[in-house]
This record gives C-alpha cells, sequence and structure tokens, in this order.
C-alpha cells in the first residue's frame, strides 16, 4: 500500500520554476495552484487554453497544480475517449509537438501506468477530484468560465505564426519541467507508448513527486537503485506495490 501523501511546503522558489509568481489555494482543504507568467505575451494566469487546428476540435483547458513541490499540468479531456471520462482532468507530463498529450494507458492493471488511477499517486489524485468535483461534468463553456471565476484569465502564450497550439504547447512543457520530452524521446524507433522505456519515464515523472520518506521506503527494498535519478528501463524489475517481481 502507498504511504500517506503528506504535502510538502513548498513556495515558488523551490518549485523551480522561474515563471511561477505564486501559489495559492481556491479552499483552505482544497490542494495548492500555481499561477504562471509568459514572458512573452506577458500574460499570467493559473491555467490555458491549448486551440483547435479543426473544425470539429474543441479548446482543450490545462490547470496548472503543484504537487510534491512539483508543476504539473492536468488537462480537461475532450471527447473522453481510451476509457477517460469526457470533462474530467487528468495529469500529464506534457504535450508533444505533434498533437499528442503524453500520457499512459487505461489497460495497466497495476495502477502505475493508469491515468485513470492516476498513476497510484495520492496528490495526483486529489487535484484531479477536486479540479472534477469543482469543474467537471460541465460543456467547455460552463467550465472554462467556472476557472476564470475562480482563478482569473488564463495564460497564453505569445502566437508565432499560425500554429496557434505551439505557444500552448511551450508553456505548458515549460511549466511542466520539460519532462514530456524525455518520453517522447523514448518513443523514437520503439514500439509505443505501452513500450517498457516509455512506462519507465513516466514513473521517474510520476515518483518525482512522492514524499521522501516513500522514496526511501523504495530505496530500503532496492539499495543499488536510486529510483528517481537511476531507474532502470524495466520498471517491472523494480519492486514497487501491485507490480509483479
Amino acid at each position: 500500500m502507498l504511504l500517506p501523501f503528506a504535502e510538502r511546503a513548498t513556495n515558488p522558489s523551490n518549485a523551480k520554476n522561474p515563471n511561477v509568481m505564486g501559489q495559492f489555494k481556491i479552499t483552505e482543504d482544497g490542494p495548492t495552484f500555481q499561477r504562471l507568467t509568459d514572458p512573452e505575451s506577458g500574460t499570467t494566469g493559473a491555467f490555458t487554453i491549448i486551440q483547435p487546428e479543426g473544425p470539429f476540435q474543441q479548446d482543450r483547458l490545462v490547470v496548472f497544480a503543484n504537487v510534491g513541490g512539483q508543476t504539473i499540468p492536468f488537462y480537461r479531456s475532450q471527447g473522453g475517449t481510451s476509457g477517460k471520462t469526457q470533462g474530467s482532468f487528468y495529469p500529464i507530463p506534457g504535450v508533444s509537438g505533434d498533437d499528442w498529450i503524453v500520457k499512459g494507458t487505461s489497460q495497466d492493471k497495476t495502477g502505475w501506468y493508469n491515468y485513470n488511477q492516476y498513476y497510484n499517486n495520492p496528490g495526483f489524485r486529489k487535484v484531479a477530484e477536486y479540479l472534477n468535483q469543482r469543474f467537471g461534468g460541465k460543456t467547455l463553456e460552463e467550465s472554462r468560465a467556472a476557472l476564470e471565476a475562480d482563478f482569473g484569465s488564463p495564460v497564453m502564450g505569445s502566437l508565432n505564426g499560425d500554429n496557434y497550439n505551439m505557444p500552448a504547447y511551450a508553456l505548458i512543457n515549460k511549466a511542466a519541467g520539460n519532462r514530456a520530452v524525455d518520453i517522447i524521446n523514448r518513443m523514437k524507433d520503439i514500439s509505443g507508448p505501452g513500450d517498457p522505456r516509455v512506462l519507465s519515464e513516466l514513473l521517474k515523472w510520476n515518483l518525482r513527486t512522492f514524499p521522501d520518506s516513500y522514496l526511501q521506503q523504495l530505496k530500503h527494498n532496492q539499495p543499488l537503485i536510486d529510483p528517481v535519478e537511476q531507474l532502470i528501463d524495466i520498471p517491472g524489475q523494480m519492486t514497487l506495490p501491485g507490480m509483479q517481481q
């Protein structure tokens, strides 16, 4: 079983992101969100918008939260595809340049790569369930209006050329520490998102938000492996709750 999640006391400086302008909570018992600024556009906000590229797409809303001292984007599922719930929010490490929102799978039985299980991460679950309760189950317009009521105007990347999405991608990836780049690089010349090498990157991204006490427990189980910095390529060889040896 996972250890109880203890949220670290955080501030903009130890979030390791110079674009973080401040942190806040909507309600006292709710999760912590981050307000970011985009120097090029001059806008500031706690969520952004991926704009549609085609006539049948809708805007995608992306909210920035603080989980374990890390900036984690949560995106609103537009169509509820691949086992997701339409209008619900899911944590992501970033977005690829070819319009792929990087995420795991709904088929994973262990939960460590399953977005519907929030990657077995209590911090991810806390934020997602809060967002779903407050902003989910609504139309896109209702969800955006509710976000603006609580967060104010969105932060928007500056438009450079005709691709409206690229500034949003850059903003999201920079906020998340460009972790999606590591996962996307693993996609080259391999089978796809379910490849163990991709999953190992997802697991590293996930584990970075866990409390030190939990990581120490993993180190005790595998004393020769630092589970964050030196994670082996085949995550099934690592002892984790719910995973097979």
